[in-house]
This record gives C-alpha cells, structure tokens and sequence, in this order.
C-alpha cells in the first residue's frame, strides 16, 4: 500500500528502452525489473520502446511500442523525469525543446566494437553531458568522464542461489557466448598448461557461438576432450543446477566487460570467480574472487591453480558472497536508481 506521502512525492517516470519484451536480452530484463518496482514504490511509469508485440501488453505500467513522433513529444512533456536505459537518441530530441530532467544509465561502452571512437559516438558523448549520468561501472564511469553515479547490475535473487543439495564434484564452469571476445578458448589453453603439471581440471563449457566447433577442436587437440564438456545454451533452473555442480566460475575475457552480471551468478550458486581485470568485470567479482591481467594465460593458471588447490581459500572468498551480492539485488539496484531519478527531478 502507497501512502498519502509517497504519492505526493511521486515522479511520471519516461523509461526508454530500444528493446523490449518480448524481446530477450540485458537491457529488456533491466528494464522490465525496474519498471516494477518503480511502479511498486508508487510511481507512474511509461515504458517508451521500438520494440514490437504480437500480444496485448498486461503489466502494472503503460508499454508504447514504436511510438511516433507525436506520440514521443507527448510523453516527455508528461514526465517528471525521463530516463533512458542506455542512450535512444531517436527518443532524446524533445528534450532539446522541453525542459525535463534526463537521467541515462550505461550499462556499455559508448564507443565501437573494436574500442575507437567514430562520429556517431562523439556526438552520443557529447549528448549524455546534458543528462545525469547512472554507470555499472567505477571504470564505465571513468571513461565517460568520471560524473557518473556508480550503480551496478542486479541479478535475480530469488533464482540464482546456492541450492542446498548440491554436490559440487565439478571443478571449472564458464557461462557465455562463445565468441573470441569471452576467451573460452584460453581456459581450454590454461587446462592444457595444468595437464602438463599432473592437475587434470574438469571443465563445463555453457552457451554458444560461432567458436563453438573451434573450441571443441582445441579440446581435442590437446587431448582434453574427456576434461571438457560442452552444454550448449542453458537457462533458468537448468542453468542454476549446472552453476551449483562447480567449485569455480571463470569469466576470462579478453574484451573489457563493462560489467559482468555472471560473475554475480557464478557467487549467488555458491562458486568463486575467477576473471580479468579490465574494464567493469572486478567491480561484480568484488571480495569473491581473484582477478588476472586480460589474456594472461599464465596468471590465469596461476588464479586457477590456488584455487583448485585449496578448499579452504575457496571457503574464505565464499565468506564475503552475501555482503557483496546484496548490492546488486534487484530491490537495492531499483532503489538506489529512484535515488538519482528523484535527486534529477527536484
């Protein structure tokens, strides 16, 4: 129940989200998660998206699929406050004529694929610095200038947990695309290196991609094919068994992760992480892990290796899940969100 003080203090939240439901992805679950609980603390919400439906929409909130410009126009001048998950540029420019606070939350790299900055993300850049700046991470922050309020990603916590029964006779697990940007391939790299040292690791290989038959070639050409186990794509209570078999979770990217939403995943289901330093990806792993320098094969071995060898520091990193984890529910993410909103809109 809403009291009569928190209605009067209520905002007309514009969330624009390029995507989502029924789309599926990050930002469409971000935004649907904040959608209801902005509406759960009293708060009128529009949700503003180019994404389409084949199905009536039936949430707590008012959903405009591909909105006109008209339509656009009206809702920014309905808002207390507009706030875009991720930048929508196609959303933005009734702020140039309509004074309303702006708030953006970056959950990525303003910038392209290969790091360099063209026309299209200077102007982007320049764009943001007229609003209040939300990023997942100290080092998203960072490169945006260093104004933005740090906020990290949330992960469901309802789902993702330590199950009770789980016998944890696994060792190593990865969960991603399989792209050469996630480094699955110098995991399969550094369980060869153990090999050769008599440490024969197991290790579970989730998700899919364009590497996959590489990935697989590379097991077997190092002899690691009864080592290695490719599970394909898995998701929910599927995904949360497999996580809980594991001792270790190891995100090993190349790429500098704005932020790294597995890791948090990988300690929820009662595993230490193991993940490179660059970009966001130390910020989730937080206490609960250890870290090595982006596509360094042998700290990563080195990590991996203390690890694998020791129950008892495992035990000890284990200690500091709870307290890291409960930043990024979706309630304390939500709330620290309608923080910022609320301190746009004054």
């Amino acid at each position: 129940m809403v009291s009569k003080k928190e209605r009067a203090l209520a905002m007309r939240i514009l969330l624009c989200s390029h995507f989502f439901f029924p789309s599926i992805g990050g930002i469409e679950t971000l935004s649907m998660s904040l959608a209801e609980q902005f509406t759960s603390a009293g708060h009128e919400v529009v949700v503003l998206t180019r994404s389409s439906s084949e199905k009536e929409d039936h949430y707590p909130f008012k959903v405009v699929r591909q909105p006109s410009w008209l339509e656009t126009w009206r809702y920014v001048r309905w808002a207390t406050v507009v706030f875009h998950n991720n930048i929508c540029a196609s959303m933005a420019w009734p702020l140039v004529l309509l004074a309303r606070p702006w708030v953006i939350a970056h959950h990525t790299w303003i910038a392209r694929p290969d790091g360099s900055i063209g026309v299209k993300e200077r102007i982007k850049r320049r764009l943001v610095r007229h609003a209040k700046q939300i990023a997942d991470s100290k080092a998203l922050a960072n490169d945006l200038g260093g104004k933005a309020v740090v906020i990290g990603g949330c992960y469901d916590a309802q789902l993702f947990r330590v199950l009770p029964d789980a016998a944890r006779d696994a060792d190593l697990i990865f969960v991603g695309r399989l792209v050469s940007d996630k480094g699955a391939d110098l995991l399969i790299e550094v369980l060869g290196m153990l090999n050769q040292t008599g440490k024969n690791l197991s290790l579970t290989i989730v998700g899919d991609g364009n590497e996959l038959a590489n990935l697989m070639k590379q097991a077997s050409k190092l002899g690691l094919s009864g080592q290695v186990s490719f599970k394909g794509t898995l998701l929910g209570e599927d995904l949360v068994r497999e996580i809980n078999r594991h001792k270790i979770m190891v995100v090993p990217s190349r790429w500098n992760e704005p932020f790294g939403i597995v890791a948090l995943l990988g300690a929820a289901c009662g595993c230490v992480v193991v993940g490179s330093t660059g970009g966001g990806l130390i910020d989730a792993i937080g206490p609960c892990g250890l870290t090595f320098p982006n596509g360094d094969v042998k700290e990563l071995s080195v990590a991996i290796d203390k690890l694998a060898s020791s129950h008892q520091e495992r035990q000890r990193l284990l200690a500091f899940a709870s307290g890291h984890l409960s930043n990024f529910t979706v309630e304390s993410v939500a709330a620290r969100y309608l923080d910022v909103l609320s301190e746009a809109s004054r």
